[in-house]
């Protein structure tokens, strides 16, 4: 049963975009666009149980085309459920609600100050759930490059799998973009890129990867919690610590974020260490949009065309 409203209505949306990855804002739901449970991991389920959820109708019409694109990345502000937040937010793409958002973190703290303050923010920085690799020299065959690769597995809010571009001979360069989709599915099928770097005299990391996710999306922004996931690999090869070592950490089109390590954690894993990751980074107004959406459109609620 669906649960779509028949009546035209408009959304309103502020676009912003993290070192290039784009994420739309939608502060404030629709009439009849509420969400049910009392935590984010709740309603995002319950969201994903029903086909045709109201919500997953929005997400489509703002993520796809014709108002969106395959590689759109959007949030929904709701009621937050933790003492002391502002709100809350559930994330999403092309593909769904995602479980966690670090670009989309670092836009809210941008747009959250720029809704509340007259000055204008200068970075926003965010503290990570706990994050450590929790496999490493995984062997994944790739039929298309009748090669076998090395991969890490890593946990920071989302499951990374890393992979030394030395063993494919590609570099990161957007010209390269669908031979990552090609990796990318590849590698995410059995079970995301990295390019190792050297430590600099000045105890910071140096790193360039891309990063794959969902179905042939690549970030344009290093990503956040994909630059957690570097960090916790750094720190079990001993190259980073608490109040020891940094990462500058540059995305496909170059532009950075900054991590360190708060502080080592237990890791789930024997053998391993875990962290809490800090990842600093920008984020800018692109525009403030005004959707009309028709349910009885012909292509309601969006498709998608690469």
């Amino acid at each position: 049963m669906t649960t779509t409203k028949a009546e035209p209505y408009w959304v309103e949306s502020e676009d912003w975009h993290t070192a290039g990855e784009p994420f739309r804002i939608v502060a404030k739901l629709p009439p009849g666009h509420e969400t049910e449970g009392k935590t984010v991991e709740e309603r995002r389920l319950n969201i994903m149980a029903k086909p045709d959820h109201h919500l997953d109708v929005l997400r489509r019409s703002l993520c796809h085309e014709p108002r969106g694109h395959a590689d759109m990345y959007g949030g929904f502000i709701i009621p937050p459920n933790d003492a002391g937040a502002l709100f809350d937010v559930l994330f999403w793409h092309k593909d769904g609600f995602s479980t966690a958002c670090g670009h989309g973190t670092t836009a809210l703290g941008h747009w959250a100050v720029a809704k509340g303050m007259d000055h204008k923010p200068i970075y926003a920085e965010f503290i990570q759930v706990a994050s450590y690799q929790w496999a490493k020299d995984l062997t994944v065959t790739l039929p298309s490059l009748s090669l076998d690769i090395k991969v890490d597995l890593v946990w920071s809010g989302a499951v990374y799998a890393g992979v030394d571009l030395a063993q494919i001979g590609l570099t990161i360069e957007p010209a390269n973009h669908d031979d990552f989709v090609q990796l990318g599915r590849g590698v995410k099928a059995p079970l995301g890129h990295e390019e190792d770097g050297a430590r600099d005299e000045d105890g910071i990391v140096r790193q360039r990867n891309v990063v794959f996710f969902a179905d042939g999306q690549i970030d344009r922004s290093p990503c956040g919690s994909g630059t957690c996931s570097r960090l916790a690999v750094l720190l079990s090869q001993g190259r980073v610590g608490a109040g020891q070592g940094k990462l500058t950490h540059r995305g496909i089109v170059g532009t950075p974020f900054e991590a360190d390590v708060v502080s080592e954690e237990p890791s789930p894993v024997d053998g391993l260490k875990a962290c809490i990751p800090r990842v600093r980074g920008h984020a800018n107004l692109v525009g403030e949009m005004r959707f009309f959406k028709d349910p009885s459109e012909t292509v309601f609620p969006g498709f998608l065309f690469r």
